[in-house]
């Protein structure tokens, strides 16, 4: 996100982990734009 080269490509988090609101937060505010858990429904991560 730092890089005018590349910050226009969205990053999204698809883990395992994050079951609870802290990981997510923590993966929103370092700038990812979405944060999907697995198992992920294939409609939520073509949405995101």
């Amino acid at each position: 996100k730092n890089d005018k080269l590349t910050k226009h490509i969205p990053i999204l988090l698809v883990s395992a982990l994050g079951q609870n609101t802290e990981d997510r937060v923590k993966g929103l505010n370092i700038g990812a734009e979405a944060f999907i858990t697995k198992p992920f429904d294939t409609a939520e991560l073509i949405s995101q």
